[in-house]
């Protein structure tokens, strides 16, 4: 991913929008690219800031954003882990279905 495709998606990153890949691809490049991170705070910042203006309470919108980097980052690649799992047990119920299958007509 480069910087003007993740500057792009970091509304979608904000509104939790973004699917599973990009989402990944999104927080590998942004933790890496000190621009984009701080293009990335600066709209978290404004964009949530304004939202905890209006409720009144303390916050800390820097840490919040590291928070939400690591556990999408974590969500995402545990759910890519559990697609291939579920693609696995797929196959292997498919093929133990054949050999059943073979079995009994042969």
């Amino acid at each position: 991913m480069n910087c003007k495709e993740s500057e792009k998606l970091i509304g979608q990153f904000i509104r939790n929008e973004l699917e599973d890949k990009e989402l990944e691809l999104f927080v590998l490049h942004t933790k890496s690219c000190k621009s984009c991170m701080e293009e990335l705070s600066i709209q978290y910042l404004v964009e949530e800031g304004m939202n905890r203006l209006e409720e009144g309470g303390a916050f800390d919108l820097q840490g919040e954003l590291e928070m939400k980097l690591m556990q999408s980052l974590t969500k995402a690649r545990f759910r890519r882990r559990m697609q291939r799992f579920y693609f696995i047990a797929e196959v292997f119920a498919i093929i133990a279905i054949a050999i059943v299958a073979f079995t009994i007509l042969f």
